[in-house]
């Protein structure tokens, strides 16, 4: 691991707490895994319509999704 930004004040033997970019995606929004649910055997997002949608990377709660429902 390389740090980029070197911070004086980080020093062997102690803590930080820090987020690891491990993969970047293009065109997509991230959601709540809560929000997507089943209907008639696709997968859909519920807002004032419902969308179909294809999932992309999934982690425990969250899913890139792409499809109908994206604004480009």
């Amino acid at each position: 691991m390389e740090i980029e930004e070197k911070d004086q004040r980080l020093r062997p033997g102690l803590m930080a707490t820090l987020d690891i970019i491990v993969d970047r995606q293009r065109d997509v929004i991230s959601i709540p895994l809560s929000a997507v649910v089943s209907r008639r055997g696709e997968q859909v997002v519920g807002t004032t319509h419902e969308y179909r949608v294809t999932g992309g990377e999934r982690s425990k709660k969250a899913l890139a999704l792409s499809g109908d429902m994206l604004p480009f």
